[in-house]
């Protein structure tokens, strides 16, 4: 009789095991369809991140190509300026991108630094900073 006792407390041990383990599959496959979509939604938020820096890039790149044009339009038509040296005024301030002396000093370097003719150099310091050349008197 005790036998019999034991042997039905085991089949109820096995019972409550069969459905604990049924929960715990039930709970694994509901955190495993969670998972699989948390992982396409990231997935999904990476392809639009994607196309995003892909289009920032393009714009960039766009605006890059854009400026590098003017920048070419702007040393085409500078190379064509022929500048007048005879205007040029030694004594007057030149400045540019930040550097601040004399019309002439700046051609003084240009020629004792680079080695540039004189003519060149002070055709150089006028087209970077037009106020080296004196207004022609009317």
């Amino acid at each position: 009789e005790e036998h019999k006792a034991n042997i039905e407390e085991h089949k109820a041990n096995i019972e409550e095991h069969k459905a604990n383990i049924d929960k715990l599959e039930t709970v694994n496959k509901e955190l495993e369809t969670s998972v699989k979509e948390k992982q396409a939604r990231i997935e999904e938020k990476g392809k639009k991140i994607a196309e995003l820096e892909a289009a920032r890039v393009k714009e960039t790149q766009a605006r890059i190509e854009e400026k590098e044009k003017q920048i070419k339009e702007l040393q085409t038509a500078m190379d064509g300026v022929t500048a007048d040296i005879s205007l040029f005024c030694e004594k007057c301030p030149f400045d540019y991108g930040g550097l601040r002396t004399s019309c002439g000093a700046r051609a003084a370097y240009l020629v004792s630094t680079h080695g540039d003719e004189e003519k060149t150099a002070k055709e150089a310091v006028i087209k970077w900073d037009p106020n080296c050349a004196k207004k022609p008197e009317s």
